[in-house]
C-alpha cells in the first residue's frame, strides 16, 4: 500500500503553503551543548528508565529465542506453520509495544 500510495504522490508548487499558514516554529524545547559525565549520567531518572525499556527488549527477545529452538525440535508438539504463525505474532507484538513504549518514554523524558 505504501508503494501504491507513493507513486500518486505529487510535489506541491514551489511555495506553497497549506491554508495560507505560517510555518511553525521549529523547536519548543532550547537544545543543549553540555556533555554529561558518566557519573552524572547515572544520578538522571531518565537513564534508568531508558535502561529498564532496554533491558526489558532484551529479555523479551533472549526468551522468544532460547524457545524456539525446542519447539522446532519438537514438531508434534507445534507444527512448523503454528510455530511460524506464532513467532509472526509474538514478534510484533513485541515489536508494536515497544515502538509505543518507546515513544511515549522519549516524550516524556524530552519534557523534563
Amino acid at each position: 500500500m505504501t508503494m501504491v500510495g507513493s507513486f500518486l504522490m505529487k510535489n506541491p508548487p514551489e511555495g506553497y503553503l497549506p491554508n495560507e499558514s505560517t510555518p511553525a516554529p521549529t523547536s519548543r524545547a532550547a537544545s543543549s551543548k553540555y556533555e554529561f559525565t558518566p557519573s552524572e549520567i547515572l544520578r538522571t531518572p531518565a537513564f534508568y528508565l531508558m535502561w529498564l525499556g532496554s533491558g526489558s527488549d532484551l529479555r523479551r527477545d533472549f526468551l522468544i529465542i532460547s524457545q524456539l529452538v525446542p519447539f522446532a525440535r519438537k514438531p508434534k508438539e507445534i507444527p512448523g506453520v503454528a510455530l511460524a504463525t506464532m513467532t509472526l505474532a509474538v514478534g510484533a507484538i513485541g515489536n508494536v509495544s515497544g515502538r509505543i513504549v518507546s515513544g511515549w518514554l522519549f516524550r516524556t523524558l524530552s519534557a523534563v
